[in-house]
């Protein structure tokens, strides 16, 4: 091999291959730290969870940061905290579970910014219980909040994305790649946010719009997580997601977001348990049937 006009060896090859892999790495970091200046980014379900964590990392990235919630309290004293840091953000209150609080939530920030340039839907709800043991309205809350929660928002904005060639990114979860015991409704629900994103990537591929999701794994807890019970009631989650299982810190997320949305590829699953998970139900369904049946008798998940 030669470079720069010299013969090169083995080692030289393998030398020059790690500096190659080095610049490529710094590049792309680089990249991610200037990517998202001045960028208007609206993260629904921003008040709290992976949102509140996505939306600081995003801030003190220099993107005008668009939080988004139900509860009014909580979210003016996330808008005043950032602000205090110097962070460039507008709150907008709104239930992404209703068209009209979609539609009224896009001319907010077109009204305060001129533009939308990302979409990040992350609102989201989940449930726990035997599916034999759920109340109707268990499905159909999870799947307003975590289907439609995605949709409208998606529908009010994407006239805007198309113009500012910008990005939407669904939010998804590892319960998506296969179906858990107890966890039904929001297994659905977030697979169905897969075949949303597919169709949107194949419709939007001309435009310049980025369509990308996400699957991402089992997240530690807030303070005060709610999720609904089998009676359709909204409770205070007491354990981790899935009982002796290992759980990702939200910071550690919402890096892996910021790096998709940077690098625009359609498809992560950033997680070890997620790819396991993938690789298990392609190649052994069986198998990876079998697993999950034993650990649920074990009380592991």
């Amino acid at each position: 091999m030669r470079f720069h006009g010299q013969t090169i060896g083995s080692t030289g090859k393998a030398n020059i291959l790690i500096i190659s892999i080095f610049d490529f790495c710094t590049g792309m970091r680089k990249k991610e730290s200037t990517y998202f200046r001045n960028k208007v980014v609206l993260i629904t379900g921003s008040s709290r969870g992976i949102g509140k964590t996505l939306a600081w990392q995003l801030g003190k990235m220099g993107a005008r940061v668009v939080l988004n919630g139900r509860t009014p309290d909580r979210l003016k004293v996330l808008e005043e905290e950032m602000r205090l840091e110097q962070v460039e953000v507008k709150g907008v209150l709104a239930d992404v579970t209703v068209p009209d609080d979609c539609e009224r939530m896009i001319r907010e920030v077109l009204d305060h910014y001129g533009r939308i340039d990302i979409l990040v839907n992350m609102a989201g709800l989940s449930m726990k219980g035997e599916a034999a043991d759920l109340h109707p309205d268990v499905y159909r809350m999870t799947m307003e909040t975590n289907y439609l929660g995605a949709v409208y928002p998606t529908l009010a904005a994407l006239p805007h994305i198309r113009v500012s060639k910008g990005s939407i990114l669904f939010i998804s979860s590892v319960s998506a790649l296969m179906g858990f015991s107890q966890f039904s409704a929001y297994c659905a629900s977030k697979m169905s946010l897969t075949a949303l994103a597919e169709s949107l990537r194949l419709e939007m591929t001309d435009t310049g719009v980025y369509i990308g999701i996400i699957y991402i794994s089992f997240t530690e807890n807030e303070e005060g997580k709610t999720i609904l019970d089998t009676r359709s009631r909204l409770v205070r989650k007491k354990e981790v997601y899935v009982g002796k299982m290992d759980y990702v810190s939200r910071e550690k997320v919402a890096r892996s977001i910021i790096r998709q949305l940077a690098r625009r590829r359609y498809r992560v699953n950033p997680s070890f348990y997620g790819k396991f998970l993938s690789f298990m139900k392609r190649f052994f369904p069986r198998l990876s049937f079998s697993i999950l049946h034993m650990a649920r008798r074990k009380g592991i998940i």
